[in-house]
């Protein structure tokens, strides 16, 4: 047992030796051997062993202690107090690589040191350098000053001064890149306030490229687009800002709903009015929270107006509107510009349900304000202006509508200058009058100064770039020039299913103008299959009892009308009615062409008692509503005047004609039209209605003492033979052929054809 205790007392005592440093004895070498890791040093000494543990600090100390009172060392290494206080890392890495066999060298050691010195020179020579090159006082001062710690070997103050540097100047970057950005912004806006899209969409751009994910510059950017046209792109610009919105301020904020609301607007220039709805309403919800009579809450009531209003549902829209107008009067006042925006809604609703007057009413009332407020030379007063003109235009009173147009125009040219989509639009508008009045050089001239602002500011791929082509092709449709009326429509087409989609209302307005112009062409199946495909769309994002629904299915009415099919042309026009009386109301304009189409048709028919009813019934609107001078009541004039005299009631049919442009032409030009008028019901194997039509035609050459040698005379009797001969009055036919053939010799024209056909009629 005695044994054994001491067995283990001197293992204890030579593990307690080894961890205490000794001093050489005399005459013992200084030799050094080093064995272990990084960390672990073991210095042997002749039989003693002294392990340092270069993670504690004491031991590393006491190691830097010996190691400097080895003279071979301390000579060389000029810094080993800092190696030893500061750089303890770096002195772990040189012993480290030193080692080798675990046998302490000093000559290895002092190499790899030297490899260091060399480095720690050729970094200050680097830092020197940039030194001399910069022009920066601050940044020269500072690496003056590491420079210094680089001689004493402190890495940690070199690396702390060049840190606080860096991170000081990160700071002053970020806020260079922000003041970049905004001031980027700021240029955007200003140059899509001006129109100037393409620049004002690099700018944003630029923000962007600093803050790609700020809220305000997402939302600019979908403006941007929204008015460029290019709403796919708006729509992803506006979600972003709508996702950042919610994450900073919740779902619940003010800015939220304004993202909302730029959803909604974007959303409703594609022609989805259902989903603008949707957004509106959402931004609505939370603006409520400001109270219902907040100026806020009142400008999204008036947006949801305007969406129901392009849903045709004009009653919920003029709710909405009178909504805001409660807010705006009570909180801003009856002379604020908010009050006259919404003035101006209404007298919008109220022109498009034909109420022409209140129309006026609500318009005029905008532009007092405007005028007191913004002056006679605002835009928004010339908006007022081109409000107006639209409802003069619709009354029928061109000249009125034009003097409003070029009231705008004036203001709009004097403010913007002459390359402006405002002036464009007003150009557009001039159009339609001009057209209307027959001037149709002057309505091309218009179109042509629109499309050279549109083409330029808003690109030859805006949906505003095609409604001009539209309106362009509509032109040259009225002037028959059917070539050039095609290719308008083509372009303004191909724009809208690019660029709005195959099933928007406007891409439907392009199918039902190249309807029209097939129909005009007297292609029917072509017709027929581009009114369809509006009717489909109109149905599918207006819905089935929408004025413009109706308007496609007037227009199917008309081909099966041309083509002979009165029954399906009469179930089409009844439709339309249906949609008209219960939307528009009984006494709109629009209700009143349907009418006059149903007795059209009936008229054709051949019934033409029917025919009176509805052209009475139509004729009741429009001189209430539109007056007794309009040009539509005046061509409902020549409908009666027709179908009377084509019964045979002669008188009641002149009575009619005198009130209209017809009774005020030369007896040869109102024979001519009535000539024209007994082949198209000959055509339709209507006899008796030819023969009062032909029988006509001679009454009115024969009063007004047209000259024998007329060849209109020769045309009416060959016509007026004719009919007789298939109607089986060959007696009564053939002299008529007679009297044909004596003023084709005295008109000395070709009697061949007029003796073929009578040679034809003996035989039957």
């Amino acid at each position: 047992m005695k044994k054994l205790l001491l067995i283990i007392l001197l293992i204890l005592a030579t593990q307690l030796w080894g961890q205490i440093p000794q001093k050489p004895k005399k005459g013992q070498s200084a030799e050094v051997k080093i064995e272990g890791s990084q960390n672990i040093v073991k210095v042997i000494q002749g039989e003693n062993v002294i392990v340092y543990d270069l993670t504690d600090k004491k031991q590393f100390d006491a190691f830097a202690v010996y190691l400097k009172k080895i003279p071979a060392l301390a000579k060389e290494l000029l810094h080993i107090e800092t190696l030893t206080k500061e750089n303890n890392q770096l002195l772990k890495q040189i012993l480290a690589k030193s080692q080798g066999s675990g046998i302490f060298d000093s000559t290895a050691f002092l190499q790899e040191y030297g490899k260091v010195v060399l480095e720690n020179q050729k970094l200050k020579d680097e830092v020197k350098a940039y030194r001399n090159q910069t022009q920066d006082t601050e940044l020269s001062q500072l690496l003056t000053e590491v420079n210094k710690r680089l001689d004493i070997f402190d890495n940690y103050g070199y690396q702390s001064l060049l840190e606080t540097f860096k991170q000081k100047r990160k700071t002053k970057i970020a806020q260079q890149q922000h003041e970049i950005a905004h001031i980027s912004y700021l240029q955007a806006r200003n140059s899509s306030i001006n129109y100037q899209l393409d620049k004002a969409l690099e700018q944003i751009d630029q923000a962007l490229y600093y803050e790609p994910n700020n809220p305000d510059y997402l939302s600019e950017e979908g403006y941007i687009l929204d008015v460029k046209g290019i709403y796919t792109l708006a729509i992803i610009s506006f979600q972003k800002a709508l996702g950042i919105y919610e994450k900073i301020f919740g779902k619940e904020h003010p800015n939220t709903a304004t993202s909302y609301s730029n959803l909604g607007r974007v959303y409703a220039h594609k022609g989805d009015y259902n989903t603008a709805i949707n957004y509106y309403q959402k931004a609505l919800i939370i603006v409520e929270v400001l109270g219902k009579e907040h100026p806020e809450t009142a400008t999204l009531y008036n947006n949801l107006g305007l969406e129901y209003h392009n849903l045709g549902d004009y009653n919920i829209a003029i709710s909405y509107y009178q909504k805001a107008l409660i807010v705006y009067e009570k909180v801003l006042g009856k002379e604020h510009i908010e009050t006259a925006i919404t003035y101006g809604n209404m007298g919008l609703v109220y022109r498009h349900i034909g109420n022409h007057d209140t129309a006026i009413n609500y318009y005029q009332k905008a532009l007092l304000i405007q005028e007191k407020i913004l002056g006679k030379e605002h835009p928004l007063t010339a908006t007022s202006y081109n409000n107006l003109g639209l409802v003069y235009h619709k009354k029928g009173d061109y000249d009125t509508a034009i003097n409003y147009y070029q009231k705008a125009l004036e203001i709009f040219e004097k403010v913007f200058g002459k390359e402006h989509p405002s002036i464009a639009i007003t150009y557009n508008n001039m159009v339609g009058v001009y057209a209307e009045k027959g001037d149709y050089n002057t309505a091309i001239s218009f179109c042509q100064k629109a499309l050279v602002i549109q083409e330029k500011i808003l690109s030859e791929e805006h949906p505003e770039t095609a409604t001009t082509y539209n309106s362009l092709g509509l032109v040259y449709l009225d002037t028959g020039d059917y070539v050039n009326a095609m290719n308008y429509f083509q372009k303004a087409l191909i724009i809208q299913e690019k660029v709005l989609g195959i099933e928007h209302p406007e891409t439907a307005i392009s199918y039902g103008n190249l309807g029209a112009l097939n129909l005009h062409e007297g292609d029917f199946d072509n017709a027929l299959s581009y009114f369809q495909k509006a009717l489909l769309i109109q149905e599918k994002v207006l819905g089935i009892e929408h004025p413009e629904t109706a308007t496609s299915y007037n227009n199917l009415g008309a081909v099966y009308s041309n083509k002979g099919e009165y029954d399906n042309s009469i179930s089409c026009y009844q439709k339309a009615l249906l949609i008209q009386e219960k939307v528009l109301g009984k006494e709109h304009p629009s209700t009143a062409n349907s009418y006059n189409n149903l007795g059209v048709v009936y008229s054709n028919k051949g019934d033409y008692n029917t025919s009176i009813n509805y052209y009475q019934k139509a004729l009741v609107i429009f001189e209430k509503v539109l007056g007794k001078e309009h040009p539509s009541t005046e061509n409902l004039y020549n409908n009666l005047g027709f179908v009377y005299l084509v019964k045979g009631e002669k008188q009641n049919g002149v009575a009619y004609f005198q009130k209209t442009w017809f009774g005020n032409e030369t007896t040869s030009k109102q024979a001519e039209v009535i000539n024209e008028l007994g082949i198209m019901t000959f055509s339709r194997n209507q006899f008796t209605s030819a023969i009062n039509y032909f029988t006509y035609a001679l009454e009115l050459l024969e009063n007004g003492k047209v000259a024998k040698e007329e060849v209109l005379w020769v045309i009416v009797y060959q016509n007026l033979a004719k009919v007789h001969c298939y109607y089986g009055n060959q007696k009564q036919a053939l002299q008529f052929f007679e009297k044909a053939l004596e003023l084709a010799k005295l008109s000395k024209i070709n009697t061949s054809k007029i003796i073929s056909n009578y040679e034809e009629c003996k035989k039957k």
